[in-house]
């Protein structure tokens, strides 16, 4: 089950994880696991890093936005867009990525078993 996270929180948590990343006074790494984020728009949003396990993801645009090192451990990817995102070492395994755009995306060391890959062309 996944809990709809207010606009505010996620603000929130953004700026707690920039500062986490940037080794700042009170930051902290952000977990949006078990979260739906469906349809929001994190164009260029920093998540580097970030625990997304489990999260409701289907409509997100992630567009050059950096995910490296993120876990997204059985996240639901349906029609994400991570055009030319930063995914270099994250972790997909267990992941539904469907429909996705990936065009531009860095996919290096991205661990994908177990997951459900399909693409957009010819999909049944």
């Amino acid at each position: 089950m996944t809990v709809t996270i207010a606009i505010k929180e996620l603000n929130e948590l953004l700026v707690r994880h920039r500062r986490w990343s940037r080794r700042m006074a009170g930051g902290r790494r952000a977990d949006l696991s078990r979260r739906n984020l469906g349809g929001l728009d994190l164009k260029s949003v920093d998540l580097r890093e970030a625990s997304i396990v489990g999260t409701e993801l289907c409509g997100t645009d992630f567009s050059h936005a950096n995910l490296s090192g993120a876990d997204l451990f059985a996240s639901d990817l349906t029609e994400t867009n991570l055009f030319k995102a930063l995914l270099v070492d994250a972790d997909l395994l267990g992941a539904t990525i469907r429909r996705t755009i990936l065009d531009g995306a860095q996919l290096d060391g991205t661990g994908f078993a177990g997951g459900l890959l399909r693409a957009a062309a010819g999909e049944r």
